[in-house]
């Protein structure tokens, strides 16, 4: 994984988004494939639509555990990682590992539900099945993903701790919180953010002025000084 500061924006349906984040210091776009109930989960069509030159990496992201479908759908996307959002099992992570490319990046959704991080016992698993990184999200009274709930600093630096690939915060963040989880920014593995609803407007749009402070906030540029510690990149 590399050490670069991941900026990712998930639920982007259109063409144009990709072109509007691609001006931006964004260097992932988060793409739905397989997310039941969401307006925003694509089809195969819809996927390759959404490959544009010059636009932030693509990252498909999706509830699925069916392995040949989701190396299918990335390949559509013409994606650079696959981030499994829901509770996807290490069997089907390894299984992933050995079907995409070797360049290919495996983005782990771990979930928060009230401080308990509910993949604890299989950190280890998930990491031996090809892991490239975690996603440490919050469950909101059993909804996963999109929750906007925020998980307190003690609690991430916790969990990072038990960690042993970077991992990436979701839920609950925009510009404004860079502050208040800035010793989390200092952690050895902080390795970037997951935003939805933070960058977009009051009628759900992508809003240019808030993409612009989520990246002035947490961006790697405003680490600079701050004592953050790159992760290398683990070994083959």
């Amino acid at each position: 994984m590399s050490a670069a500061t991941m900026i990712k924006v998930c639920g982007l349906v259109d063409p144009t988004e990709m072109e509007l984040l691609g001006a931006t210091g964004v260097t992932h776009a988060g793409v739905w494939w397989e997310v039941p109930g969401s307006s925003r989960s694509l089809d195969t069509d819809g996927l390759r639509r959404m490959a544009v030159p010059g636009g932030p990496d693509g990252c498909l992201v999706t509830f699925s555990a069916d392995v040949e479908g989701i190396a299918d759908a990335l390949a559509a996307l013409g994606g650079s990682c696959v981030q499994l959002h829901a509770f996807q099992p290490p069997s089907a992570v390894a299984a992933l590992r050995r079907r995409v490319p070797s360049t290919t990046r495996i983005l782990k959704v771990l979930h928060v539900d009230r401080g308990r991080l509910l993949e604890r016992p299989f950190v280890g698993a998930y990491t031996r099945a090809g892991v490239d990184a975690y996603v440490v999200d919050t469950i909101d009274g059993g909804r996963i993903g999109s929750t906007g709930v925020a998980t307190d600093p003690g609690t991430l630096l916790a969990i990072g701790a038990c960690l042993d690939r970077p991992f990436v915060v979701a839920g609950g963040v925009d510009a404004s919180r860079a502050g208040e989880l800035d010793a989390v920014r200092r952690h050895p593995g902080w390795h970037g953010i997951d935003v939805d609803s933070s960058a977009r407007d009051e009628h759900g749009a992508l809003d240019p002025a808030r993409i612009d402070d989520l990246v002035a906030a947490w961006g790697a540029g405003s680490l600079v000084g701050a004592g953050a510690v790159p992760v290398a990149e683990p070994a083959a």
